[in-house]
């Protein structure tokens, strides 16, 4: 019985919804309160989501026996727009679509949460 337990059981999710949460909701604040981003906290807000969700392709890549992933490093960060497409169409075929969705939903979301709060407050504003 050498057999790991993880590699029975399918990565979850759970931790690159959190991550992609609190960016989010980080970015709503910042964005509500008109506060400036400093540069390491914008760059933070946006990595962070995406080297989640890298972390959790690594793994599922690992759990579907797909190590390519792996190998290519750094440079997944620089080329994600077209590797994710790719890997999601290779692994689940059709249903890979709302995988690719998905992930692109979680990378972006925080980045997108700086301009809902900006949104926001400028609809509290107008509305008084």
């Amino acid at each position: 019985m050498s057999a790991t337990p993880s590699a029975a059981v399918p990565p979850s999710c759970l931790p690159t919804y959190l991550v992609t949460a609190f960016c989010s909701l980080l970015g709503i604040f910042y964005g509500f309160a008109a506060i400036p981003q400093s540069g390491p906290l914008a760059l933070g807000l946006r990595a962070l989501p995406l080297l989640t969700v890298a972390h959790w392709l690594v793994l599922d890549g690992r759990f579907r026996g797909r190590r390519s992933l792996e190998t290519w490093g750094v440079l997944f960060y620089v080329a994600w727009p077209v590797l994710l497409p790719l890997y999601a169409l290779r692994t689940r075929g059709r249903s890979g679509w709302v995988l690719l969705l998905e992930l692109y939903a979680l990378v972006l979301a925080s980045a997108l949460g700086t301009v809902e709060g900006m949104i926001l407050r400028a609809l509290l504003a107008h509305r008084r």
